[in-house]
């Protein structure tokens, strides 16, 4: 825990978890050796993955990995009997492939608990797409960008009265400006590229994912008649990068130089001048203010394999509108070293992933303050920070 809500108080709380299932055509036995075959395969692994989800009976779930006829015969109806409806895409190369082999193709899945919240509508990111409409004419984009096939899920979701404890479900408790219910929530899930040797295709999918979360907030604050700023939003996600890379200081920090490293030759690319918000032509930036729910002091991997151990999964929230309480803690480490584990999968651990969860607070609008655009140093972006503080006179929203 975090922070605590206050029981006298009606509050609208959810949980939100992240979980690379490690669909099974990846699952190979060259791949990962350590483990043994029988717990490599997926009629052994599903139940594990599906008994790890169950336990955790997060209000939201993203998913990665999740191969196309796994989505349609095991996740969707496991999760239909626990209360959840889901939306599922495949990566874009599905859309070339005959029946048989669209089957076996992966890609990402939303879940929500369908007592607490309504789809409104959902929006696929293909970024080869997005970088064909927005920048064909970049010889880099051509070669390095447009061949991945990765994607973003998004879905729109709109707030039922059962995010408030059963006590406040009456509506005349609430006071009728800090009522939620009926908004919107938006929640994103991506599946970036893994090649280290691609970190530029890395960072220019991020900016993809951005702007085009960004236009969906340009329609959701039109009909839902508020500001793109008061809008919560979630992007959850396997961004095969660690807490030291340009993605996630893109992402955290809201902006990056133009002469990041991690770009490589986009560096002087001006096809990228079409993902930016800002008029300074050194920067890319972005216009949300992005939190990340966990940090490496508290979550030191969420990736662990023989070759590689670091956090590559992320959990970004508006700081605006979403209050952390909680997030779920690490991988008991104890448990790892005295049973020798070189690397995940295992017997015990179904995925080379673990999840990640974490619990929010969904401000209402009448309580949120307006955020300073970050600014670069080691302060933007750090875990729960922007906080909102109170007005002066008004009593808190939360006690941290």
């Amino acid at each position: 825990m975090i922070r605590h809500a206050d029981p006298e108080r009606p509050i609208a709380t959810f949980t939100v978890l992240c979980y690379n299932v490690l669909c099974d055509k990846y699952a190979t036995v060259n791949q990962y050796s350590y483990c043994p075959s029988w717990a490599l395969n997926w009629e052994y692994r599903k139940g594990l993955i599906i008994k790890e989800i169950r336990t955790y009976e997060a209000d939201v779930i993203t998913l990665q990995e999740v191969e196309t006829e796994q989505f349609r015969t095991l996740f969707q109806p496991e999760l239909k009997q626990l209360g959840y409806a889901g939306i599922f895409e495949a990566k874009s190369r599905a859309k070339t492939m005959g029946e048989e082999e669209r089957k076996y193709v992966d890609g990402c899945a939303i879940f929500w608990k369908v007592d607490k919240f309504d789809m409104d509508k959902q929006y696929l990111f293909e970024f080869s797409s997005v970088a064909m409409k927005k920048a064909s004419t970049s010889e880099n984009m051509l070669n390095r960008v447009m061949p991945r096939d990765n994607i973003g899920l998004c879905a729109v979701l709109k707030i039922k009265e059962s995010v408030y404890a059963n006590k406040f479900l009456g509506r005349m408790q609430i006071p009728m400006n800090d009522n939620v219910v009926g908004n919107p929530l938006v929640v994103a899930t991506a599946h970036i590229h893994w090649d280290p040797e691609f970190c530029d295709v890395k960072l220019v999918q991020s900016m993809m994912l951005t702007h085009e979360v960004s236009r969906v907030l340009e329609e959701v604050s039109k009909k839902y008649q508020i500001t793109q700023q008061q809008v919560p939003v979630l992007i959850c996600g396997d961004f095969n990068s660690l807490p030291d890379s340009g993605v996630f200081e893109y992402l955290s920090k809201g902006q990056i130089t133009r002469r990041h490293m991690d770009l490589k030759s986009f560096r002087d690319d001006s096809c990228l001048e079409k993902f930016t918000n800002s008029t300074d032509k050194n920067v890319i930036s972005h216009p949300l203010r992005l939190d990340s729910a966990c940090d490496i002091n508290s979550i030191p991997f969420t990736n662990y394999t023989l070759d590689f151990k670091g956090m590559i999964d992320y959990i970004f929230a508006t700081p605006q509108s979403l209050a952390r309480l909680g997030i779920l803690g690490p991988f008991d480490p104890q448990w790892v070293q005295s049973n020798k584990i070189l690397g995940f999968p295992h017997p015990h651990v179904a995925s080379d992933h673990i999840p990640i969860m974490a619990q929010y607070a969904i401000i209402p609008t009448t309580h949120q303050r307006q955020q300073p655009l970050q600014q670069a140093g080691p302060a933007a972006g750090v875990i729960g920070g922007g906080f909102p503080s109170t007005p002066s006179g008004a009593q808190p929203f939360l006690r941290c």
